[in-house]
């Protein structure tokens, strides 16, 4: 038998039946095709988000132009300045009430 019988050789509807399967093969791929291409549409709008996302990231550690962790012992290093700054001023005032005491019980 052909692949394709020719309408004299069909009898009883199989001409009908045969287009009947030709249109759902067709509703089938493209039902396949419209969801290939939303599945396409929605990875290349996930990796738009990712690559957004992304360079976010790399412009907020960019911005300082500093790496995060080098930012965190940096910011360490700034307090202990600042203690050691505090400290110092502390230590001055005891200094001087010590040595102003020291100038009353003198008198």
């Amino acid at each position: 038998s052909l692949p394709n019988p020719q309408p004299h050789q069909l009898r009883q509807g199989a001409l009908s039946m045969m287009q009947l399967k030709k249109v759902k093969e067709d509703r089938v791929n493209k039902r396949r095709r419209v969801e290939q291409e939303e599945k396409d549409r929605r990875r290349k709008k996930d990796e738009r988000n990712k690559r957004i996302n992304n360079e976010k990231i790399v412009d907020s550690s960019s911005s300082s132009g500093i790496d995060p962790k080098k930012k965190d012992v940096q910011a360490h290093q700034n307090m202990d300045a600042m203690k050691k700054k505090q400290r110092s001023v502390v230590d001055k005032k005891r200094s001087m009430k010590i040595e102003s005491s020291d100038s009353e019980s003198d008198s």
